[in-house]
């Protein structure tokens, strides 16, 4: 059987190329098991939305990778908001985590609250009202979580509805929420 393969590839420099260009893949740069491993033990962040306020939220972290890291000391939150003649608007506005360890271990779950900066507190309630925010939450190293909320008008029916069993705020899919801003953009405004 291995003659048959020997003559197989022999026939043809090309298969032979192709052959050794595959094993350079495979076994080469620490092999492929190096790479499977450092995919499944990459940081990753598992976030709950624990309470969301006018001013603050607060949300657990888990850090599900094998890796310690640390939250940034900023927490975006990236919105739409509607003037005066009813255009939509996009809003970014950075919120502090004032806990000065923000260290995340493998496995253990932390929690923070996120404050708005102190210029914001002299608006009213109207006015820091923001639709449809994501909650961009990052580590000093790996990737940024995303979480899709919910609009300001859905937060009474969410707080009538409250927390799941686990105390986690219910929140959108990504498909959900972009097709929700399409239709809130240009749209009628209503979802």
């Amino acid at each position: 059987m291995l003659e048959t393969l020997w003559t197989f590839v022999e026939q043809d420099e090309g298969r032979l190329r192709l052959i050794a260009l595959i094993l350079t893949l495979v076994a080469g740069s620490g092999g492929l098991m190096y790479w499977v491993d450092r995919w499944r033990n990459r940081i990753r962040l598992y976030v709950r939305l624990l309470e969301i306020n006018d001013t603050f939220f607060s949300f657990e972290v888990e850090n599900v990778g094998r890796q310690p890291t640390s939250l940034a000391h900023q927490v975006g939150l990236i919105g739409y908001r509607r003037d005066g003649s009813g255009k939509a608007h996009r809003v970014k506005e950075s919120y502090s985590v004032t806990v000065e360890d923000r260290s995340l271990s493998p496995s253990a779950p932390k929690r923070f609250s996120a404050f708005r900066s102190q210029s914001d507190y002299s608006m009213s309630a109207e006015e820091l009202a923001v639709d449809l925010p994501r909650y961009c939450i990052s580590c000093t190293r790996g990737r940024q979580k995303t979480i899709y909320g919910f609009t300001h008008s859905h937060r009474h029916s969410i707080e009538s509805r409250g927390a799941d069993r686990r105390g986690t705020i219910p929140h959108l899919s990504a498909v959900e929420y972009w097709r929700k801003v399409v239709q809130y953009r240009f749209g009628s405004g209503k979802e």
